[in-house]
């Protein structure tokens, strides 16, 4: 946490609360979940911080143990210099997928 992820983000309150502050744990079922994705993601070549592949804004991943789910959504774009840019689109195409993944997967 600290330069990508704020401690006071919603991020960095689900990381603190849910995974115990244990990044390495949440970025590994990140990717577990992103690898079952039909998803169209493209390689970032001048990225130099954090991850390099980019996922559609909208996609949406379903995080669970036994008794709770949690959906994880892109609903912005993280520019090279961390710079959040996000459109009032974006955000309505982001909710929607949210809602259909929420349909879909949100029953226990």
């Amino acid at each position: 946490m600290g330069e990508v992820i704020k401690p006071s983000s919603v991020q960095g309150q689900f990381l603190s609360r849910v995974y115990n502050g244990d990044q390495r744990r949440l970025d590994a079922e990140i990717d577990i979940a992103l690898e079952s994705l039909k998803a169209d993601k493209k390689k970032e070549q001048n990225k130099k911080k954090r991850k390099f592949w980019r996922y559609p804004i909208g996609t949406t991943l379903v995080l669970s143990s036994p008794d709770r789910r949690f959906f994880l959504n892109a609903y912005d774009y993280i520019e090279n210099n961390l710079k959040v840019r996000s459109t009032a689109d974006d955000i309505w195409h982001s909710l929607s997928s949210l809602c259909e993944q929420v349909r879909l997967k949100g029953h226990i």
